[in-house]
């Protein structure tokens, strides 16, 4: 479906989904990516506090009366302080919120830089630069912090830390020349003091930027819209899966920092150990890189996957490093510092979108802390260590061991990246209404381990692809469950949606118009005989859950399709063009909304489905969105329907050519009876269509329609599509699914 970034001209929003008066941080919510310029421009100084170093070797080893490897070990005294550092504001940042911490931390570099301005000897100076190094350390968490609260998807948080790193990238350049020339026309002094009022003026600035977002958690029973944004859905976490997950985070800081921080630093001093000039040229070409770089992942490279991001990033760090071990000329450096500044873009941007996103929301302040503070501790670490290397002229071997280091990191960390995509996503606030039910504690073991033998395949699409979880903990799942308002079949909700439960999964439940979903009466009745089959299809076990999660407040608040998802526009509007516009603007939204939301979906069975679900226009937009991101797509009895209605405007074929499905088959189909929800005097008769033959047309010529009449179940996977026939399947559906999240399932039920 073609999509044209222009603003959206379609249908409004409803009251509270997107920006309102009075709402700090509504930009966000209505897909907004950029920071105040506060919050920019604080990590601007305090990344060009870091870069103002490298062109003054000389002349602070001169007027402080010591040597190069004195003011060289000062750089990594600096990451040192701010490593150290960057935990106990991370923790005080949960406490107090990112803006307090950003005004003291800015406020206290001020009077260390115009200390250091002041400085005269090299033993207060590594003093100094450390207790500055410490004190800009409140920018990195108060800025991650900022944005992962104001930012409703993956696509926004990445943008807004790609155009943070822009900014940064250039002071990265402006500094390093703004201090050589004030060394060479006045004093390096004046660099140092230039710093101090600029932090004192942004700490001063920055009691006025707005507050982020406080989520809101509803009572049973509230409305499900967008003013009470808050996740009520999370299971307990599992303590000892969050250290796991931090003990990854805090090693692949290390690695990430001790490579792609520690080597940028070491170019200069490589130069200077080798009596050549250069740092500055350096430093700039380090800081026109990043800039580029964040300009392509702000533009282009933002929707691909963190695997692919994370593996460009870190062949480009190895090229980089095998480049500065083959020669340490100040041309052949320069080079390596732009492909190192590509490299650390491209890593440092994904790293910080996806690691805090697998954790809770309580705990991913201290995930972005513990990254941080593992990277600059490494990095400086590493400075500390090697510097004296260079001096005895080992460069060579000391960015051998780099490029080893940083390949070690790379074929690691992005197969993780491929297994563990977004993980647990609270909505802060979002155009989406919350999760409304709540999830059973997760439980190590599904049931059912007898299965039969699976064959994978790989699914190709000209669409557009994200990376798919294979494999994660239970608490990296959502699953978006779409109900009929006019009447579900009962089993065919609970079975997968016990199965879902025990995996650990979050469950969000929605509707056409956000109505609360009925179960049709005969599911509920053990003594209904099915016509077809001459017997009862529900048992008493069966009913009493049906009924318990009819009487319980699961279903009370399901989100509302007809509020999330335009309404297509009518051709013969007088402005056709600018509400086409806007109504793929608003469905790429929502795209990214479910790429940062939800790992499958399913579209639970029974008669309803008939009235409004199958030609559902926003349905189909919705299966499309699925179908795009190439994420699991699951439907049951005349559901599967949608998937058949489900088509690119371009070519008009249904998503399911070519594949293989099963569905209600005609034999099972009533003759007489068809019955809704809601519309108690009214007897269809047969239903309106065999989905039979709907289905058999849809996957031809190269796929099929399998009804296995007589066979007790029929579920068939063909991925992305999981479907099953009918109420006897609902279980099996349900765990083929949590099969094709975690085990990579592909081919199933069928012979092609």
């Amino acid at each position: 479906m073609p999509r044209t970034p222009q603003p959206s001209a379609g249908r409004a929003p409803r009251p509270g989904a997107g920006r309102g008066p009075g709402r700090p941080g509504a930009d966000a919510a209505d897909g907004t990516d950029r920071c105040p310029g506060v919050v920019r421009w604080a990590a601007a100084v305090a990344n060009a506090d870091w870069h103002v170093t490298a062109p003054l070797l000389v002349s602070l080893a001169a007027a402080l009366g010591t040597g190069i490897d004195t003011v060289t070990a000062a750089v990594g005294a600096y990451s040192l302080g701010h490593g150290l550092a960057l935990p106990l504001w991370g923790r005080v940042a949960d406490r107090c919120g990112p803006r307090r911490i950003l005004r003291c931390g800015l406020a206290l570099a001020a009077v260390l830089s115009a200390a250091a301005a002041l400085c005269s000897s090299g033993t207060d100076w590594l003093v100094l630069r450390t207790a500055t190094g410490a004190a800009f350390a409140a920018v990195t968490p108060a800025v991650a912090l900022y944005c992962h609260e104001t930012a409703g998807t993956a696509l926004a948080r990445q943008r807004r830390f790609a155009d943070i790193l822009a900014v940064s990238a250039v002071t990265a350049i402006a500094a390093p020349l703004y201090a050589d020339a004030t060394d060479r026309l006045t004093t390096w002094r004046l660099t140092f003091a230039t710093l101090a009022l600029a932090s004192a003026a942004l700490a001063l600035r920055a009691r006025t930027l707005p507050a982020p977002p406080v989520p809101v958690r509803p009572t049973p029973g509230a409305p499900a819209d967008g003013t009470a944004p808050a996740d009520n859905t999370a299971p307990p976490a599992d303590a000892r899966a969050v250290r796991r997950t931090l003990a990854v985070i805090l090693l692949i800081g290390t690695v990430e920092g001790a490579v792609l921080l520690g080597t940028p630093a070491l170019l200069a001093p490589a130069l200077a150990a080798r009596g050549d000039p250069g740092g500055t040229e350096v430093a700039v070409a380090y800081g026109a890189s990043v800039l580029v770089g964040s300009v392509l992942v702000r533009r282009w490279l933002g929707r691909r996957s963190p695997a692919l991001l994370v593996a460009a990033g870190g062949t480009i760090g190895v090229l980089a490093t095998l480049g500065a071990a083959v020669r340490q000329t100040p041309t052949a450096l320069t080079g390596c510092a732009v492909l190192l500044g590509l490299s650390w873009t491209l890593t440092q941007t994904t790293l910080q979108t996806w690691l805090p996103r697998l954790l809770p929301t309580s705990r991913r302040a201290t995930a972005a802390s513990l990254f941080a503070t593992a990277g600059v501790l490494a990095g400086g670490v590493a400075v500390t260590v090697v510097a004296p290397e260079l001096q005895a002229g080992r460069a060579p071997a000391v960015f051998l061991a780099a490029a080893v280091l940083c390949a070690v990191m790379t074929c690691s960390v992005a197969p993780a990246a491929r297994r563990w995509t977004t993980g647990l996503v609270v909505q802060r606030f979002a155009v989406v209404p919350p999760a409304t039910s709540r999830c059973a504690a997760p439980t190590p073991a599904l049931p059912g381990r007898d299965r039969p033998p699976k064959t994978r395949h790989e699914f190709g699409s000209s669409r557009v692809r994200t990376a798919r979880r294979t494999r994660g903990t239970p608490m990296s799942r959502r699953i978006l469950v779409i109900l009929s308002e006019y009447g579900y079949w009962g089993e065919e909700l609970i079975g997968p949606l016990e199965t879902f439960d025990k995996a650990g999964y979050h469950v969000t439940f929605a509707t056409p118009t956000g109505k609360k979903p009925l179960a049709l009466p005969p599911s509920m009745d053990p003594d209904y005989i099915d016509p077809p089959l001459g017997r009862s299809v529900t048992t008493p076990e069966m009913a009493a859950k049906v009924k318990a999660v009819e009487a319980s407040d699961r279903l009370d608040n399901p989100l509302d399709l007809s509020s999330w998802l335009p309404e297509k526009p009518y051709r013969a509007k007088p402005y056709f063009l600018r509400d086409w516009e806007g109504y793929h603007t608003r469905l790429e939204r929502i795209r990214e909304q479910i790429a940062d939301r939800y790992d499958a979906m399913l579209i639970v069975g029974g008669s309803g489905p008939i009235v409004d679900l199958a030609n559902n226009w926003r349905v189909h937009d919705l299966i499309l969105a699925f179908y795009e991101l190439d994420r699991p797509i699951a439907a049951e009895c005349y559901g599967v329907t949608c998937l058949a209605f489900a088509r690119d405007e371009g070519d008009r074929k249904s998503i399911i050519r070519g594949k293989h499905v099963t569905g209600h088959c005609i034999e099972y189909d009533y003759l007489d009876g068809t019955g809704f929800v809601g519309v108690p005097d009214f007897n269809m008769g047969p239903p309106a269509y065999p989905l039979e033959y709907i289905l058999s047309d849809a996957t031809a010529p190269d796929g099929a329609y399998h009804g296995n009449f007589g066979k007790v179940t029929s579920v068939i996977v063909d991925y992305p599509f999981i479907t099953g026939r009918s109420t006897p399947d609902s279980y099996l559906t349900g765990q083929k699914t949590v099969e094709v999240l975690e085990e990579g399932l592909r081919q199933w039920g069928f012979h092609a």
